[in-house]
């Protein structure tokens, strides 16, 4: 998951993974459809935005099967990618500590404990 989230860290990374996805949709449409390049590149858009004019449509079955992977691939993966690094850069996480404040919390807490343990011995 981590090599993931590397390969999609930023926004144009995405874009890439998103035209390479038009791209070869709209080349595999068109080799299974035999309609041109450009109108099969019209479809991949149309149907990777789920707008889906119907101008141009599949008529065989493995034309209608790559509708429906490059549709979901686009709803269900493309997207919510988008919407995350979007979030990544608005959400500010308030309470993400840098390692200088944890390595001050840390010492902190070693002073308040060695104080504690010389209290207890005091008392003992």
């Amino acid at each position: 998951m981590h090599r993931f989230k590397q390969a999609t860290d930023t926004l144009r990374e995405i874009f890439v993974y998103y035209i390479l996805t038009m791209l070869i949709a709209a080349y595999l449409f068109h080799l299974i459809e035999t309609v041109s390049f450009y109108d099969s590149l019209y479809w991949a858009g149309v149907t990777m935005t789920t707008v889906g004019y119907g101008d141009i449509s599949p008529h065989t079955l493995p034309g209608k099967i790559l509708s429906v992977i490059l549709a979901n691939i686009s709803i269900f993966v493309l997207a919510p990618l988008v919407v995350v690094r979007l979030l990544e850069y608005v959400v500010d996480d308030r309470d993400k500590l840098t390692h200088e404040e944890q390595e001050i919390i840390l010492s902190t807490l070693t002073r308040i404990e060695t104080r504690l343990d010389r209290l207890d011995k005091a008392e003992k």
